[in-house]
């Protein structure tokens, strides 16, 4: 019997075991009814390669069960129940390591168009018996039960697929669904009938083609008599469908997040068996309305559960509004992750308070006064500042906050004034809010020698952000110049007709969405990148989502060229691969060319308490990083 009717989702599979238990417990604590956990690297072994010269090549996996042993522990001493998932994927494993891609068939794979091996008889007769050894030694390890992955586009949803599915023989059309019905049963046989036995499956397909809810259901229909749950998901790995934009099973938060209730309803009604709901799930009032509906039984999360480790509990006291919800920047993954809502996410034993007896040798930080609390002196209420003014309140510091602007907030606030990124303002509400209970706030206060004379702190953390970096080219006055941040300040060229000119040598998200906001206005916009291709250091599944609502809003791209001059009311490109220049007749240009550390050294003078710098006045990067880096620095200091 499930405590409650949340699901934890198997994620984070690469943290190192040590930092993935602690992950596990914190999210335990008041946590989920059911936890299903990665468990299935024994099938990746499997077709192509005899087992090792004398050895068993079950003999690594063996040694991994200790480690499957403390999940369990962890899990049930919190009164949940564990499911491990076996997920091959397939085509898709480049990422995985250099084993060959292999499918039913020699379809290209979705993510990097490589073309698999496809699959002989004797092949799928040796995965089918990888797999039910791989549930036989999971549930060896004290789990409650086995979800074997047919989702996502990876191996086995391949197999049910017909629009990747070509095999003629006993394992084409139909015969995937056999294959799988055939798959769980022996499954079933080897866990025992007290075990639970679920599959996810995807709802549908957007592949042309592709599976249809009709066809889900009525394919699972065929596997009920050995299931005890369907966990219906939706999307593919990398978010690209034949080159296209399509949607990824970790929807960024630009790309609409699909209704799956109605397919749900119908895996439901045709299965008989409870159906769970995954995918995009990061608020209480999604859970609410899946579970209100009467379609879904169980509602899966994983991103949610990174931003915020008490989401079970919070949502089930009916606290749904105290949820620090996950802003859907995808960050978390990548390898290595990170998130901004929870920089402790994966890092929690480093981010935990730890007492002086064992610091380990870090810096003790600023000493206490004679009766009263160190005292620190925050100069910039961005979000490096204000998470590593929180961080240090929270271990006993008395932290006082500095900003020049009126408001708190810093580059966080300017972002989150571009209508696409107005989902990322639940971040800034928390910081803010957070902040106005725990830290003494002076806004609109510039910070100099005399500040820090007048707080008279242990310590300074010098938090100041960043500025834009000016034009690197000859400009006669003939067009406006503008930076990305001026649009996020509400500055804006003139709407005439005439061109705008994007120009980003940033490799992240600045001139994508600079472009974007001025075609979402009506402007004619032509973006300019340095490199070979645009947002190249982008999250690839953002970065789909992105240029597609680039090319819907009519925004010309061009790769390879920067601006040169701006003469006579042309903007001159240089094609930096080779080629003639280009001029182009604009009304304004708009730089995202990076930014430059706001350094305010000069401004303080020398002397002084010690004085650090974190953030982006350190070096300019991602949201990301100046949140982790406030973070890590107030996890240093012990009271």
């Amino acid at each position: 019997m499930l405590r409650n009717r949340l699901m934890m989702t198997p994620h984070l599979g690469r943290l190192d075991p040590t930092a993935f238990l602690r992950y596990l417990d914190e999210r335990m604590v008041g946590g989920p009814g059911l936890v299903v956990t990665p468990a299935g690297q024994p099938v990746y072994g499997a077709t192509t390669y005899p087992p090792p010269v004398g050895g068993d090549d079950g003999a690594a996996w063996r040694a991994a069960v200790p480690f499957l042993t403390r999940q369990a522990e962890i899990v049930h001493a919190h009164g949940a129940v564990l499911v491990g998932q076996i997920h091959h994927p397939g085509a898709e494993r480049s990422w995985d390591g250099f084993d060959p891609p292999v499918a039913p068939s020699a379809v290209p794979a979705e993510g990097p168009a490589q073309m698999p091996h496809a699959l002989a008889a004797d092949e799928i007769d040796q995965l089918l018996e990888r797999y039910v050894r791989n549930a036989a030694w999971i549930m060896e390890a004290g789990f409650d039960g086995v979800e074997v992955h047919a989702a996502h586009g990876y191996l086995l949803n391949r197999f049910l697929s017909p629009a990747y599915n070509r095999r003629r023989d006993r394992f084409g059309g139909t015969g995937g669904w056999s294959l799988l019905a055939e798959l769980l049963g022996r499954v079933r046989r080897v866990v025992g009938p007290a075990a639970l036995l679920g599959v996810r499956l995807p709802a549908y397909e957007e592949v042309p083609g592709g599976l249809t809810v009709d066809q889900v259901a009525d394919g699972a229909a065929t596997c009920a008599a050995s299931l005890d749950f369907v966990d219906l998901s939706f999307g593919n790995h990398d978010g690209r469908i034949g080159g296209r934009p399509a949607t990824a099973y970790t929807t960024p938060w630009l790309w609409p997040r699909p209704d799956l209730l109605p397919a749900c309803g119908a895996v439901r009604a045709a299965t008989g068996l409870p159906v769970a709901l995954t995918g995009g799930i990061v608020s209480a009032g999604q859970v609410e309305a899946a579970l209100a509906s009467g379609q879904a039984d169980l509602v899966g999360i994983a991103r949610a559960a990174i931003a915020d480790p008490r989401f079970a509990a919070k949502v089930l006291a009916g606290h749904g509004d105290r949820v620090a919800e996950c802003i859907g920047c995808n960050e978390c993954v990548l390898v290595p992750f990170s998130c901004p809502v929870n920089p402790a996410a994966g890092r929690e034993a480093e981010l935990d308070p730890v007492p002086a007896s064992r610091a380990g040798g870090l810096d003790p930080g600023p000493t206490a006064r004679a009766g009263g609390r160190p005292r620190v002196l925050v100069i910039g209420g961005g979000p490096a500042g204000l998470t590593a003014g929180l961080a240090m309140a929270d271990r006993g510091h008395a932290v006082t906050v500095v900003e020049r602007q009126a408001l708190l907030g810093g580059a966080l606030r300017s972002i989150v004034a571009d209508p696409a990124r107005a989902r990322w303002g639940g971040l800034l509400d928390r910081l803010v809010g957070s902040a106005g209970d725990r830290v003494d706030v002076r806004a609109g206060t510039a910070a100099d020698a005399a500040t820090v004379a007048a707080v008279d702190p242990d310590l300074v953390v010098v938090a100041t952000g960043s500025r834009p970096r000016g034009p690197s080219f000859a400009a006669d006055g003939s067009v406006d110049v503008f930076s990305s941040v001026d649009l996020l300040a509400g500055r804006r060229p003139a709407a005439d007709g005439t061109t705008v000119v994007v120009a980003g040598d940033e490799p992240h998200l600045d001139p994508l969405l600079a472009a974007r906001l001025l075609a979402a206005e009506g402007r004619s916009v032509r973006l300019v990148v340095a490199a070979a291709a645009p947002g190249t250091g982008v999250e690839p599944r953002t970065l789909g989502a992105v240029l597609r609502s680039l090319y819907a809003g009519g925004v010309a791209i061009t790769c390879g060229v920067d601006v040169a001059a701006v003469d006579g009311g042309t903007v001159w490109l240089e094609r930096l691969f080779g080629g003639p220049p280009e001029g182009v007749p604009a009304a304004a240009v708009v730089l995202a060319h990076g930014r430059l550390a706001d350094d305010l050294a000069d401004r303080l003078g020398p002397g002084g308490p010690p004085r650090y710098v974190i953030g982006d006045a350190l070096a300019p990067r991602r949201l990301a990083h100046a949140v982790l880096e406030g973070a890590r620095f107030g996890a240093r200091l012990v009271a």
